[in-house]
């Protein structure tokens, strides 16, 4: 089979039956001899992973591909050392495809002893999701790991590095003069110890209602301990995590963005490279009608996917659980152990898929994550595999018509007014802070101009604070 049809097959699949569950094996589906010997034979191969997606018996199709993949993931177990890592990468965009300028920056989920480089939450165009990075090994072993992130700074981690730029400014700037933008942010953890027989009980204790971390934590990946010392060469207190944790935000500007001949209408991507695949690409839409959701396992080089009509809406539940099976799949096919790529959808899942809005998502290739977050971990492990989403946000028409309406009632001479479009204001998310950092420039109602500043502050100050530890944990 050539790879044209391959491509128009899963493009036509992904734009006239875009939620399709993927089969998985159950034990019950009878695979063909031939094709059972060819994979012990044969081995991993992604060509024919991605071929299999399209083989005529569907439950086949998906028994094969985890028969591949598991293949793949034991070969990787007895190499030697593993790195796996899994992160996202959120980039706002307006109606038009213009960029956001600046997107708040959320502490507000972590736990307290979390490092944090500022009190101040970033307001930057792009904001990098808690990259988790695991190891798994059979022996005992030591590697240092250090993170760069060149077009922005790396904000929150843990366990403590030994090393970390850009050193914090805590000068006070005059109004009329703005700090300049951090840059060049460097991670430094220069001795982690991988330990199998590492005691889990040492790991430091979380809230047992904590949204994501002890999600993070369910896997079979190594322990990592990490013991620095301070400024005098003193030995600091160890800590042991089940991974290395970080985030950040910064400039960066993702390869694919989505597209539109009209506001609101027509939303497509289309892979703008002759020789680079995208993985696990998805269009979404939630409004008050359901769920619209495209989804191509690979959307080949120079291809069009476009999301459906309103004939291809459902339940917003229904297509939700759809595509997070989806996901999950094309993060195993991306390398990712099982219980990793469970872990990150029953994080992000229900933001992705049941959150109100417009949204691209597809994960990004892996010289692009290497090229915008470079890694080094030494010595090198035998395996390395770094799976980072390209989450791409829309802000709908309705949105910013909704907020626009609401800052005109700003300037209502009724003060009942005033106070109602207040604080629903103060309610929405950050796209509409977004947009007030726009109007709060261009507005010449001094009234109104005051009023959203007021309100910026107000949400940066519950940004910052939320449900994080009042006292932040500087490193």
């Amino acid at each position: 089979m050539n790879i044209p049809l391959i491509a128009r097959l899963i493009i036509t699949s992904a734009m006239l039956a875009p939620a399709t569950t993927p089969a998985h094996a159950d034990g019950k589906t009878a695979i063909p001899a031939d094709l059972k010997e060819r994979v012990e034979a044969d081995g991993w191969s992604q060509q024919w992973h991605d071929e299999l997606y399209d083989h005529e018996d569907a439950a086949v199709g998906a028994a094969l591909r985890q028969m591949l993949r598991a293949k793949r993931d034991a070969a990787a177990l007895e190499s030697g050392l593993v790195a796996h890592e899994w992160g996202a990468m959120q980039h706002h965009v307006g109606t038009s495809t213009s960029e956001f300028d600046l997107i708040g920056e959320d502490q507000s989920d972590l736990p307290s002893f979390v490092k944090v480089w500022a009190d101040q939450p970033m307001l930057r165009p792009q904001v990098i999701r808690k990259p988790v990075l695991y190891f798994y090994t059979k022996q005992q072993r030591k590697v240092s790991v250090t993170v760069r992130f060149p077009e922005g700074v790396l904000t929150q981690w843990y366990p403590d590095v030994g090393f970390f730029l850009p050193q914090r400014d805590d000068r006070v700037w005059p109004k009329d003069q703005k700090p300049p933008t951090p840059r060049n942010g460097t991670l430094s953890w220069r001795e982690v110890e991988l330990n199998p027989g590492t005691d889990k009980s040492k790991f430091a204790e979380v809230d047992k209602d904590h949204p994501w971390w002890h999600i993070a934590r369910d896997t079979d990946a190594v322990p990592v301990r990490v013991v620095n010392r301070d400024g005098r060469g003193a030995q600091k207190p160890e800590e042991v995590e089940r991974f290395l944790f970080y985030r950040g935000s910064g400039n960066y500007k993702p390869m694919v963005l989505p597209t539109r001949n009209e506001p609101g209408k027509d939303l497509s991507v289309t892979v703008p490279f002759s020789q680079i695949d995208l993985q696990g690409v998805f269009l979404v839409r939630v409004n008050d009608s359901g769920a619209t959701i495209a989804h191509a396992p690979v959307l080949r080089a120079e291809a069009t996917m476009a999301l459906g009509g309103p004939g291809h809406t459902k339940p917003t539940t229904q297509a939700a659980e759809t595509a997070k099976a989806q996901l999950i799949e094309s993060l195993e096919a991306a390398g990712l152990f099982p219980k990793e790529a469970a872990g990150l959808v029953k994080i992000w899942g229900d933001d992705m898929f049941t959150t109100p809005g417009e949204r691209l998502l597809y994960l990004m290739p892996s010289n692009e994550v290497e090229r915008v977050l470079p890694l080094d971990i030494q010595p090198a492990p035998n395996q390395a595999v770094r799976t980072l989403i390209a989450w791409v946000e829309l802000s709908t028409p309705e949105a910013e018509k909704q907020v626009m309406d609401l800052v005109k009632k700003l300037g209502s001479e009724d003060e009942k007014i005033r106070s109602a479009a207040d604080k629903e204001l103060r309610r929405l998310d950050r796209f509409a802070e977004s947009i007030l950092q726009r109007l709060a420039g261009s507005t010449t109602n001094q009234v109104v101009k005051q009023r959203i500043e007021q309100i910026l502050t107000a949400l940066e100050q519950e940004r910052r604070q939320g449900k994080a530890p009042k006292t932040r944990n500087n490193p």
